[in-house]
């Protein structure tokens, strides 16, 4: 199935075509040049999956007026070969991102908040 086909079920897999997703694709290949198993990287991963970290984005207010809050972190996003790819997203579901959106989210947290004010935010809209 194409990704216009899963698209039309799934419609966060139509931002990967844009030519938004392309430029922080082409930057995040740059930074990562090499997958961590050693082999080049061809893939530009969101290292916490898009739709988690869209939906916390969401849930705490950030980026408001993006339709995929978070989308476009480029700290999230990462590069991978083929096969470290496929193995991470045939897991990712089961795992826990609570210590990475905290390291990714922190500096898009209100600066009033105190470090564990804003961790504590950021895992109630985990849900942890």
């Amino acid at each position: 199935m194409s990704r216009v086909e899963r698209g039309e079920t799934d419609p966060i897999m139509l931002e990967y075509g844009t030519k938004r997703w392309q430029t922080l694709r082409m930057m995040a290949l740059r930074r990562h040049i090499l997958c961590p198993c050693g082999t080049t990287a061809v893939i530009a991963d969101h290292n916490i999956p898009a739709r988690t970290i869209t939906q916390v984005c969401r849930a705490l207010g950030l980026f408001p007026g993006q339709k995929y809050p978070g989308f476009y972190i480029l700290e999230n996003v990462v590069g991978l070969c083929r096969s470290c790819h496929k193995k991470k997203t045939n897991t990712e579901d089961a795992d826990d991102w609570s210590r990475q959106l905290c390291e990714v989210l922190k500096r898009f947290m209100p600066k009033e908040l105190t470090e564990d004010e804003q961790k504590t935010k950021i895992l109630e809209a985990y849900g942890r």
